[in-house]
């Protein structure tokens, strides 16, 4: 692959359908700054009224149990434009598409990730090795749905192309299926390797299945790659398609980077499908990246993440709940009673660079407060750095919400 520079800051493809789709929403947003901003000044009282209902919106959201990060966006839109931000945001929390969307979307990770094995033994082997890891892992598996595997080989790639080299070679010897997922693809050089395999696979009776998101690749292709792949025997689909017009799931991307080769073999990491990940082409300067190679059962995670992604949209998966089941086998539900214990203090050597060592007092992020909450009182005083007793700063009891009805005394 012969590297062509770029200018630096110049984005390659970008074209008519990228601008149609900028200037329609600019157009949207002025409407809708435009009515209500006008709305207000023929109905003043409704200024107060709005007014009224941001602030009781403000309490709710502050007192949610999720990230300052979520929250913070909306509290500074309701508060500092309350006759724009709270119609806004009724519009995004109230609309039956983002319910119905939401329902589809558990019911879908229900169904795939109930095809996962959770393997008992893998788990019993770590929590005797290292009791930390063996909490964080149990910690991945109840809030993702991905268990933990044993006898997996993992390949580390500290740069792109050789990922890419070991990934092309890979898909080759593939004799059932491939399954391709990526937030951008690039129809140039480095995808024209790849399409090269891939369309012999195809002669060859191998099931090839491409995945992308639109927004991540809306600078390199569009609509006529997916016909170009189809007529080619590759079964190619779109996630989130995107229009000029104002869709609340607008902002829901795909960036996962995920190859699976006949259930066996996967590869993922932070490159996708072009030439600049590379440097092929340099348009942003010398791009680094890596990439993971993964070889045994641990790979039937990312063939339930890349169904997880086809599935949401009905015309794009295999339907009626047809998943490939020899891929992934039946769970076997994990025993009750987890232990906690050890979760903290990982979590505590994580979030460590939030401490103020002269004060010996941790300043909690959310996540590192969520930490706490989970801790279950495993966390001594000494590893919360604190020096003045059990719990002086009420540390234990900001962090966990329902920490009085946990700990009555």
């Amino acid at each position: 692959m012969e590297k062509k520079p770029v200018t630096k800051g110049e984005a390659p493809g970008r074209g008519f359908p990228f601008s149609l789709l900028i200037i329609g929403l600019i157009l949207q947003f002025i409407w809708y700054f435009t009515f209500f901003g006008r709305l207000g000044r023929s109905y003043p009282w409704m200024n107060t009224l709005l007014l009224a209902a941001a602030f009781i919106l403000v309490l709710g959201i502050y007192n949610a149990d999720t990230s300052p990060s979520v929250k913070m966006p909306y509290i500074i839109l309701l508060l500092s434009l309350p006759l724009i931000g709270v119609p806004l945001f009724i519009l995004i929390w109230t609309s039956p598409g983002t319910w119905l969307m939401k329902r589809r979307f558990a019911a879908i990770t229900k169904q795939v990730l109930s095809r996962l094995d959770y393997q008992e033994a893998s788990s019993a082997a770590l929590c005797r090795a290292d009791k930390n890891a063996y909490n964080l892992s149990e910690y991945i598996y109840r809030y993702s749905g991905y268990p933990l595997y044993h006898n997996t080989h993992i390949t580390y790639f500290d740069n792109a192309l050789s990922a890419f080299r070991e990934q092309l070679e890979a898909l080759k010897k593939a004799r059932r299926f491939i399954f391709m997922e990526y937030h951008a693809i690039e129809d140039a050089s480095s995808f024209q390797e790849l399409h090269e395999i891939l369309a012999a696979k195809v002669k060859e009776g191998v099931e090839v299945r491409l995945f992308y998101d639109e927004v991540g690749s809306l600078s390199f292709i569009d609509r006529r790659f997916i016909r170009k792949m189809e007529a080619g025997g590759i079964a190619c689909r779109v996630f989130n398609p995107i229009s000029p017009l104002l869709n609340l799931f607008l902002n829901h991307r795909d960036h996962r980077k995920i190859t699976v080769i006949d259930g066996l073999v996967g590869f993922t990491g932070g490159y996708n499908l072009a030439d600049e990940y590379f440097n092929i082409v340099q348009p942003y300067g010398h791009w680094k990246d890596t990439g993971l190679k993964i070889t045994g059962p641990a790979v039937s995670n990312l063939t339930a993440a890349f169904f997880r992604g086809l599935e949401r949209h009905p015309s794009h998966g295999y339907g009626g709940g047809r998943l490939p089941v020899p891929v992934l086998s039946q769970n076997r539900h994990r025993p009750k009673g987890v232990c906690q214990r050890g979760l903290c203090p990982a979590l505590c050597r994580y979030a460590s660079g939030w401490g103020n060592p002269g004060r010996k007092r941790i300043y909690p992020s959310h996540q590192y407060r969520q930490g706490l909450c989970l801790s279950d009182d495993s966390l001594s005083d000494h590893q919360l750095g604190n020096a003045g007793g059990p719990d002086p700063g009420g540390q234990k009891r900001r962090g966990c919400p329902d920490y009085h009805s946990r700990h009555p005394g």
